[in-house]
């Protein structure tokens, strides 16, 4: 991801809450054929010693279960959110999209052992099914979890972008952020609360 030294979210915590809260990622692996991406919801498990793991699960006729053990790219979109040129103080610039990103690279394996499905999918539950695992009972997790594979990705790199208008003087982010809270949608909300937390002493 091409990244100018301004806009680095390099901050693992930073990194992890990103992924944490916007947690339904696009997995993209290299097959014989060319690329494949799937849309995904995936859970970060972090390590003490650093790194961690990404956990997943996507039907089991997927041929990108066919790509472990190869590199792969699993990409995190924050909030985004266009920027109007009538915005800044300064005159004459252009239009752009501010937005925050996450890019995971590691390598795919297959989660092994009969319980390895029905694990995870509890965990899933846990995470963000507010009834909890209990939701889905016996009878319709027999039906379910042949048709399903739970998988890993060991996390070897990490890749933050945070595009919140840092290269712009005080007075071009202060408009930046009036315009944002003007625009009114959410996601607009989102970037201005951000880039008043990155503009904080």
């Amino acid at each position: 991801m091409y990244t100018p030294k301004a806009f680095a979210l390099d901050d693992p915590e930073a990194q992890a809450n990103i992924i944490a809260t916007h947690p339904f990622g696009t997995l993209v692996t290299q097959g014989e054929d060319g690329l494949h991406a799937t849309h995904l919801p995936f859970l970060l498990h972090r390590q003490q010693s650093g790194g961690g793991v990404l956990a997943g699960h996507m039907a089991r006729h997927n041929p990108q279960l066919g790509h472990t053990e190869r590199p792969a790219l699993v990409i995190f979109s924050g909030p985004h959110a266009y920027v109007s040129p009538r915005w800044y103080a300064t005159p004459n610039l252009v239009p752009t999209w501010n937005y925050v990103a996450v890019h995971v690279h590691g390598v795919l394996t297959v989660a092994t052992g009969p319980a390895a499905g029905e694990r995870h999918l509890d965990e899933l539950l846990a995470r963000f099914e507010p009834a909890g695992p209990d939701i889905v009972p016996p009878e319709t997790r027999a039906k379910l979890l042949p048709g399903i594979q739970a998988f890993e990705m060991a996390i070897t790199r990490i890749e933050g972008k945070a595009k919140l208008s840092q290269n712009r003087s005080a007075d071009d982010r202060r408009g930046v952020v009036a315009g944002l809270l003007d625009a009114g949608d959410d996601l607009s909300r989102q970037i201005a609360e951000l880039m008043r937390k990155a503009a904080a002493p």
